[in-house]
Formats: structure tokens, sequence, C-alpha cells
């Protein structure tokens, strides 16, 4: 087969590591990919030239009809036997400019409630061109409706090299929350209501992992509030295992997700996880068994002390999950169920 994959690529996050793997899987069984990007800083196309795929960027920042005839022009230089687009933009442009002949397939990989009433418009012109859809979040009856979707929704969460290191370190108890800076992460929300929870003086440090434009709104937040000695941002580091180094916790509190990785990832290393109930975290966590399912910041807060004061909780976890059901082999092969 040959197959093209497009997404936007922003950084090498979640969604872009995904098709990474997939496009690896893929070409190793011997089916030519190519990768075309529209609007991104190039992460997701460095690696791919690394392992040998053919990959370009349309750069589509901004508005420019002649950059849109390139896309055009793009997809349908070669016959494509499967397009596989990821993400809002991708998926809308590979449905305008869907070559002849050529299978289609959107993926999913959030709620997309940012969205604006041109794109539900866009949507509603576009959608029938879609031969199959995917999505990485499990609870998607009210989605398929809201962006009237009639065919069945094909739920594939996101895979994972499954690691054999425990990193989880207790003492000191560090809660990581890995992400980019970005409203629907809640880091400042997170910190508010730290400051108005009992949970003062219990020992208890907050790393922000990530890139994005709110880093420094973030920042200002935590010198006015003289949060120094609780909550730090950290540097993002390109390689996963220093990410989850020397951790007790990692916590995702988002007002929606598609699939959160950095759950998924702290799993596999053995980390305990606490999230708020998004996106396919009730899928990721088992709740009391890898991690914990809270429904409000009081919750959260409560769940992280009890964790730093109960070393038996931990000692009770199991991380098989993981690897039963989110291995790189299970995933990929469900992508190419869908193909043949």
């Amino acid at each position: 087969m040959k197959i093209l994959y497009i997404t936007t690529d922003s950084h090498l996050a979640g969604t872009e590591k995904n098709i990474l793997n997939l496009m690896k899987y893929m070409k190793a069984i011997g089916n030519e990919i190519e990768l075309l990007t529209l609007m991104g800083n190039g992460e997701l196309i460095k690696e791919a030239k690394k392992i040998g795929i053919e990959a370009d960027n349309l750069k589509l920042k901004k508005n420019n009809i002649f950059k849109y005839g390139k896309l055009k022009k793009a997809l349908r230089k070669e016959k494509y036997d499967i397009i596989h687009s990821f993400l809002f933009h991708a998926n809308i442009l590979s449905r305008i400019f869907k070559p002849k002949g050529v299978k289609l397939i959107n993926s999913f990989r959030s709620e997309d409630k940012w969205k604006k009433w041109y794109h539900y418009a866009l949507e509603r012109w576009t959608i029938a061109k879609v031969d199959d859809f995917t999505i990485n979040f499990p609870c998607f009856d009210e989605f398929q409706r809201k962006h009237s979707i009639k065919k069945n929704i094909i739920y594939i969460p996101n895979g994972i090299d499954v690691k054999q290191e425990n990193l989880y370190n207790a003492q000191p108890f560090i809660v990581k929350l890995i992400g980019r800076f970005h409203e629907v992460k809640q880091h400042i929300p997170l910190m508010k209501n730290y400051l108005e929870h009992n949970i003062m003086n219990k020992d208890i440090k907050f790393q922000f992992i990530g890139r994005g434009p709110l880093k420094h709104k973030v920042e200002n937040f935590i010198i006015k509030n003289n949060l120094e000695h609780v909550f730090k941002i950290e540097p993002f580091k390109e390689k996963e295992r220093e990410l989850y180094k020397n951790t007790s916790t990692v916590i995702c509190v988002s007002k929606y997700e598609g699939f959160p990785n950095t759950l998924l990832e702290a799993s596999s290393y053995g980390i305990p996880t606490v999230s708020f109930n998004v996106g396919a975290a009730t899928d990721i966590i088992e709740n009391g068994k890898n991690g914990f399912l809270v429904k409000d910041f009081n919750e959260l807060f409560d769940k992280l002390i009890e964790l730093k004061n109960n070393r038996e909780i931990y000692k009770k976890m199991n991380f098989k999950r993981v690897k039963e059901k989110f291995s790189l082999e299970k995933i990929n092969n469900k992508f190419l169920d869908l193909y043949m």
C-alpha cells in the first residue's frame, strides 16, 4: 500500500509520537509511506526523515490561496491507496482536496471544543467524503452527534513502547504535570486551588514540564504568589525517560483531553497517576490499581496527600494494564486491520 499521513505537527507530543510509531511500523512491513505536515515546526518531519520516510511541510500558518493550491497538487501528484489525516485542520483539508479513488481516514485526537462556527460549516459540507473515522478516546457518543457523523467511529487508543524500568521515587514527593502550557491544561487553576486548599506545608512539590504560549503567564503567577518553593517550571527534555525520572506521581487536570499520553507513559515507568475524568483517562487508569480518577481539585489534593503519607498504596499497585492493552504491536495491528 501507498499511505500518506497528514498532520499539523506542532511539537513532538502525544499525537505526533503516535503517528511516528505508526509510520515506522507500516514502513517496516513493506508499505510505501509519506508524511505531509500543514503548519508544523518540523520536529515530526525531522524524526520521519531519520527513518527514511519522505516528508514535507507546507507551512500553511498564514491563509494564502496559493499555499492551499500547493496542498491540492501534493495530494494529486501520485496515486495513494490511503490518505490518513490527524487533527482538525488536517482532516478538513484532506476532505476538501481528496483525490478520486483514494480511501480517506480521519482521526480525531481531541474533543475540539475550541472550534468556531465556520469550522462546523466546513465539517457539514465535507464529511461525506470520509471513508472511515477513528478516535483515540472511548466516550464519543456526544462527539459523534455534535459532528453529525453517521458512520461508526472506531476507537483506537494510542500505543506505547512498554518499558521495563521503574522510575518511581517516593522521596522527595514530586508531582509532575507534563504537557504544553495552554489554558486547557489548567496550570493556573491548579495553583489557585492549591492556595485555597489545606495542603500547605505537606512537603509536596510540583513540577511543570512543557512548552507553549502560556509559559510566561504561569511563571509570573508563581512569582506573584510566592509559590517558588512549591511550584517549579522545569525545562522540557527530548528524551522521554528524563521527563519521568525521580517522579512520585503524574497528574492530569485538563478541561478536556483526547488521549493523555503522559498518563500512559507514567504507568509504563511504574509511576502512579491521578487524573480528572477526561478523554481516555478512564481507559488508561484502572481506578485504585495503577492510578486514581478524581472529580475536582479538592479530591486531587486529598489523593496526593494520601499517596505521600501511605507508601502501602503504591506497593499494592499493578501496572500490567499498559502492556496488556496499549502495546505498540496491539495498537498498530488495529490500524493495519483497518487499512486491510
